[in-house]
């Protein structure tokens, strides 16, 4: 599933468009926000321009919020990190992003005919081109511009028999109105906006030459946000909870916290959303342990079709190994069953018993070192993998390659499902585009390392 689009004004660009993003700067509201809120609560005032407000948990997501995130995994500095003015930010490494909606056609906006008389949802859309107007006369050239979230499917705006609350704070008259009718309202406003941004940004690129020299890449995290409600197995350890919250409120004034309520789960794992329409800070780290990037030099065999089997074996490669390479520590610092080898990092507990083209199968754990012709024969090692794979079924071949013998007996934990769903997912990537198959582009997803 495809989340992020990516314009440039030249010519449409791949997903890996070589920016090196060294500085991001937020546009947004509270599922954006780190702290602003709280500084409005406490002093009653906007912060004043060139404000740093220190690093913060006490978000509306009850954690970090997702530029936080970024920045932790890219080593970027946020624009909650430094001078406002710092002479760091130039056009080919700072990224803009911009994600706002929630409020404007919700339950304080459009969806309740809350807007300024006159106004459309043209009007809203206008808006963010005019946000990236004003970046881009201050020599911004690169722009992040998500979608807006599936606000119909949040607890706040579902109907109670879609699961939905009854008196959310955020909306006390929901239970007294035709909450279905404002739920099929939310729908066509977002699909309609969403449309907007995925016609608009091309045609005010390219067509309208609006910010000539600029990239701007689209985020679907409306895609992104309903793929997590729809596969809640992928994003949430189990139980999964994607339809209730963990802290909620009746009164709308975030100063009044006196009847607030924390669900007994636990906040980290099992529940999706921290209020009735802010995701948790666990969805919103999961969100970035998916991606791609470039990477020069690949192993040019990737791109030899007469080796390789299908595209899962390059996804298996993509997670195993981040050059597509056989250069890390000899058996992956492993040793007799545990050893692993070749591409695919298989271990030899597996390859002794089914990887009969490779020579392997009946050999003892002591010979375990023979595995090292799988770390320079590639054909050897495509057979081995498809010998086993084919030996012990699909499903139970992963289970054995993510945790050896323990894997084959147990092969239903979260762990393993989670492995293979993540290969799943970068073999989806790899089959959407024909160039994917040889071009230096690899798809990742952080899976942690056994």
């Amino acid at each position: 599933m495809k989340f992020i689009y990516v314009l440039s004004s030249a010519s449409i660009a791949t997903a890996y468009c070589g920016v090196k993003l060294q500085n991001l700067v937020t546009f947004g509201d509270s599922i954006t926000d780190e702290g602003r809120l709280n500084y409005i609560v406490t002093n009653g005032k906007l912060p004043p321009p060139g404000t740093l407000l220190p690093e913060s948990r006490e978000t509306a997501s009850g954690g970090y919020s997702w530029p936080r995130f970024v920045q932790q995994k890219t080593g970027a500095k946020t624009d909650l990190d430094f001078d406002l003015y710092n002479g760091g930010r130039h056009a080919d490494n700072t990224v803009y992003t911009l994600w706002v909606g929630t409020n404007d056609i919700g339950e304080g906006g459009f969806m309740k005919d809350k807007n300024v008389p006159g106004t459309t949802l043209s009007d809203y859309v206008d808006c963010n081109w005019e946000v990236f107007d004003a970046v881009y006369k201050t020599g911004g050239r690169h722009f992040v511009l998500s979608k807006v979230f599936p606000l119909d499917q949040s607890p706040l705006y579902n109907p109670q028999e879609r699961g939905g609350l009854e008196a959310p704070s955020f909306w006390p008259d929901k239970a007294t109105t035709n909450a279905t009718q404002y739920y099929h309202k939310l729908i066509e406003y977002s699909t309609s906006i969403n449309t907007m941004f995925a016609y608009g940004v091309p045609f005010q690129l390219l067509v309208e030459k609006r910010w000539p020299g600029a990239t701007v890449y689209i985020f679907d995290v409306h895609k992104l946000m309903t793929d997590v409600l729809d596969n809640p197995q992928e994003y949430l350890e189990a139980p999964a909870n994607t339809t209730g919250v963990y802290h909620f409120c009746t009164n709308p004034d975030p100063r009044i916290t006196e009847d607030c309520i924390d669900s007994e789960e636990s906040p980290t794992v099992s529940c999706g959303l921290m209020t009735c329409i802010h995701q948790r800070e666990w969805v919103r780290d999961r969100d970035t342990r998916r991606g791609v990037t470039t990477v020069w030099p690949l192993n040019p065999q990737a791109g030899h079709s007469q080796c390789w089997g299908n595209t899962l074996d390059i996804a298996i490669a993509m997670l195993e190994t981040e050059r597509l390479s056989t250069d890390y520590a000899y058996g992956d610092n492993k040793s007799n069953d545990a050893a692993n080898f070749g591409l695919f990092k298989q271990n030899w507990g597996m390859l002794r018993v089914c990887g009969s083209r490779g020579g392997f199968k009946g050999q003892s754990e002591s010979q375990w070192n023979n595995g090292n012709r799988l770390n320079w024969d590639i054909y050897a090692d495509v057979a081995a993998r498809w010998d086993c794979q084919n030996y012990y079924g699909y499903e139970k071949w992963f289970a054995g390659h993510r945790n050896g013998a323990t894997g084959l007996n147990n092969p239903n934990t979260d762990d393993i499902r989670f492995y293979r769903t993540s290969v799943e997912w970068i073999q989806q990537q790899i089959d959407s585009q024909q160039k994917y198959r040889s071009d230096d582009t690899r798809f990742w997803v952080d899976v942690t390392p056994i």
